[in-house]
């Protein structure tokens, strides 16, 4: 956890400071955003022309059905498995006991180059510290989607059932009702297409002219404007984003109620919903309440320590 998470742990236990603190913050990342987006929409013409050519980008692989229903899962933890937080070893267990015969791929620091191919100019970028290691995963993330297809997903999401099949499905992630920018905004944890997919293509080569052009990123969510502006400029990918179904319950629900006292119902309840629910190892999670009963954290730390799913 990098200075500015432990002075932000720190800080927004105390709102008075918090929100004036964080509604800075928002500002100037959105201004940072907005400039990037401007700059991208007039300099990246190249890049979106390519893309909305579908003929030439995008083609449904030529490969056995069962490859397909067989595909990889992505997950990142640079540092190495030994070397995880516990909430992360917690939802990297779910994964595991929910694969149901995908083969799940850890990429570390270590590993990485033996997926994807990464360009030599942002892999020294990286290797001098001048791209965090977030954002080195956001730029790892769709050469992986591109290159191979399969499902990426965060190593800080738990996982409360059978991994989906996405049989006959191109493309998929969290979607729920609450309009179009909640399919735009932030779903970037849970990504599923197949090879050569526009998507992934698309945004790989914005972060490539982008860190061509750049040695750092300018702001945090670099990765939601060039999502945003493949949405608008591309009509393939729009059409893909579109057709993805809209849920009900958000994969953050878990994470609002991670340290209340654990409700059965509840729980029994979302999970029969969404599969999928986004942690966090930058906040503090307690398995007990101050009167010592479970809280919902304790309930996934008794899952990961006997390895079986209780409801």
């Amino acid at each position: 956890m990098g200075i500015i998470d432990r002075v932000w742990k720190r800080v927004k236990k105390y709102r008075i400071i918090a929100d004036p603190l964080r509604k800075a913050v928002n500002f100037v990342r959105h201004r940072s955003e907005r400039k990037i987006s401007i700059h991208a929409n007039k300099n990246y013409r190249q890049i979106i022309d390519k893309y909305n050519n579908a003929d030439s980008v995008w083609a449904e692989p030529d490969q056995d059905p069962s490859a397909v229903k067989a595909y990889p899962v992505w997950v990142c933890w640079f540092q190495g498995e030994k070397n995880m937080p516990e909430v992360v070893k917690v939802c990297r267990a779910s994964l595991l006991r929910n694969a149901d015969g995908h083969k799940i791929n850890l990429v570390t620091a270590d590993n990485y180059t033996q997926f994807a191919d990464v360009p030599e100019y942002i892999r020294e970028k990286y290797e001098k510290g001048l791209i965090s290691h977030t954002h080195f995963s956001d730029v790892l993330r769709m050469c992986l989607l591109s290159e191979h297809g399969g499902l990426w997903i965060d190593a800080t999401v738990y996982v409360s059932g059978k991994l989906p099949s996405f049989d006959g499905v191109p493309f998929w992630t969290g979607k729920w009702s609450k309009g179009r920018k909640s399919l735009l905004k932030r779903v970037s944890f849970l990504l599923y297409c197949l090879p050569n997919s526009p998507f992934a293509g698309f945004v790989r080569d914005c972060f490539f002219k982008y860190l061509s052009e750049n040695d750092k990123f300018a702001t945090y969510l670099v990765l939601d404007v060039f999502i945003d502006l493949a949405y608008e400029r591309v009509g393939a990918v729009r059409d893909l984003m579109d057709a993805v179904p809209e849920i009900q319950r958000g994969m953050h629900d878990l994470h609002r109620m991670v340290n209340l006292e654990y409700d059965k119902e509840e729980y029994a309840s979302l999970c029969k919903e969404i599969s999928f629910h986004k942690l966090t190892y930058k906040d503090d999670y307690v398995k007990y309440t101050k009167s010592g009963k479970p809280t919902f954290y304790g309930h996934l730390i008794q899952e990961w320590e006997t390895g079986d799913v209780i409801r």
